[in-house]
């Protein structure tokens, strides 16, 4: 080797060097990385190469990861991508002064807490996993001080463009969620469109291409992705939490026998009604809305049934929720990948490598009890296809009455029902189950009084009230 070509390489192995420099961190950086961060392409989300990429992942907080073998779990399980929380309780920030909280040192978070942050990071990066990194309100006490605009809007820009600096050179780093599932009262919407945009902008001063994530007024709801949410700016995605209705997801395990799909009621103060995957779709709608009006991409950043539902309920729920997301390629992430006994469905397995049965009949009500008689109606996620059922408990087949519309029935039942393409049988059997409540006669009808005997209960997700005594 010639002297000349020697000092050219050199040359350029100093120049190389010098280029990684100028990240954040330099050991994090690396020629290999270019071409992998995440583009925004109008309503699109695609890889570095500009490929469209189906962006299938999980929720977890820094101090949930406890280890690299985790990390590998997800990869085995076909997660490409993490909603990653750097904290959430107020003992990891700067917050609290002598036991009270002292917002002038909000959003100044401890270096240790930054170096814990920067193990998952690097865990994650090492498996080629895509993260997006979150800092929830609640620690920030932000409900507290919309009226203090200027001085919460300094806070924030400050600790993001930090954030940014510090992490920038990972070109897995997707980027930022601002305000996770925060409440704005209306009279503060202008301001916070004003303080996400000077976030946006502190953010893409550091990088560019960095995207960051906006989200709902009202908790992250996805009816609350409202106009005044749009921030106009580039690299800008929105994100909803969908949860719907909260008194299945949420509060089931207060009120009995709440099944899905069934009737259900949609909030504290709401009637029951039909829940169902039309209904879901009617909920995800503005969502949808939202991003055609925009040209913009949406993304769930949390969904899922907490608690244990009757007949594998939450199962269907998850189901027809990943069915409508993926129709319409929205990407989304399950809440949340460490439950109590630290297991994981399969089915979440299934969603994530996109292997889950697509096709399916589905009893509705799914069974359960009722008074005097009840309408059911059977759906198909399949075109064309012949659905066929039995009310005996047997087995459907080709032979089996087919289902034309809604029908009812009077007694305990038990309906079993299965689609047929072209006389193909193309979907696994739903069955659900049907008991009729009938009314109570009295044990001793001669000692019967004049008047009402009654007892009442006050109910909340804390107080359940014992019914077995009316």
């Amino acid at each position: 080797m010639t002297s000349r070509i020697r000092y050219f390489l050199v040359v350029l192995a100093v120049a190389g060097q010098l280029t990684c420099l100028q990240c954040a961190h330099a050991d994090k950086c690396t020629q290999s990385d270019s071409g992998i961060r995440i583009q925004v392409d109008g309503k699109s989300i695609k890889d570095g190469q500009g490929n469209p990429i189906n962006l299938r992942g999980i929720y977890t907080r820094a101090t949930w990861l406890d280890s690299e073998q985790e990390v590998k779990w997800f990869k085995e399980w076909g997660i490409n991508f993490v909603r990653i929380l750097l904290t959430h309780d107020e003992e990891y920030w700067d917050v609290v002064n002598d036991g009270k909280k002292d917002y002038s040192k909000r959003c100044i978070v401890r270096e240790e807490n930054l170096r814990h942050m920067d193990e998952r990071v690097k865990w994650l990066q090492d498996k080629e996993i895509y993260f997006i990194m979150e800092i929830h309100w609640r620690a920030l006490g932000i409900d507290e001080t919309f009226s203090q605009p200027e001085l919460l809007k300094q806070q924030c820009t400050t600790m993001y463009k930090k954030l940014a600096e510090r992490y920038s050179g990972n070109q897995y780093l997707i980027g930022f969620c601002m305000f996770s599932e925060i409440y704005v009262a209306p009279k503060y919407h202008k301001i916070y469109n004003e303080i996400c945009t000077a976030i946006v902008d502190s953010v893409h001063e550091v990088d560019s291409s960095l995207i960051v994530s906006a989200t709902g007024v009202q908790t992250s709801s996805a009816e609350s992705l409202i106009d005044q949410v749009h921030i106009d700016r580039p690299n800008v995605i929105y994100d909803f939490h969908f949860y719907s209705p909260k008194m299945f997801t949420h509060y089931r395990t207060y009120y009995g026998d709440l099944r899905y799909p069934g009737w259900v009621a949609d909030g504290w103060a709401s009637g029951i009604q039909l829940i169902d995957m039309d209904y879901l779709q009617r909920k995800l709608q503005p969502v949808l809305d939202f991003s055609e009006r925009w040209n913009v991409p949406v993304w769930c950043g949390e969904f899922g049934a907490f608690g244990n539902a009757p007949d594998n309920s939450s199962a269907r729920w998850e189901r027809d929720v990943y069915a409508i997301l993926e129709n319409h390629n929205v990407p989304w992430i399950l809440w949340r990948w460490k439950d109590k006994d630290k297991t994981v469905p399969q089915r979440w397995k299934d969603f994530w490598q996109g292997t889950f049965e697509k096709n399916y009949v589905t009893v509705i009500p799914h069974g359960g009890p009722f008074a005097g008689d009840t309408t059911v109606k059977i759906d198909c996620t399949l075109k064309d296809a012949q659905i066929r059922y039995t009310t005996n408990d047997t087995e459907p087949d080709s032979s089996s009455t087919v289902y034309k519309g809604p029908f009812e029935i009077t007694k305990d039942t038990t309906i079993k029902a299965i689609a047929f393409v072209n006389g193909i049988t193309s979907t696994s059997v739903d069955t659900a189950s049907f008991y009729r409540l009938d009314g109570r006669v009295s044990e001793t009808p001669g000692e019967t009084e004049q008047g009402l005997k009654y007892s009442y209960y006050i109910v909340g997700p804390n107080n359940a009230g014992d019914f077995e005594k009316l």
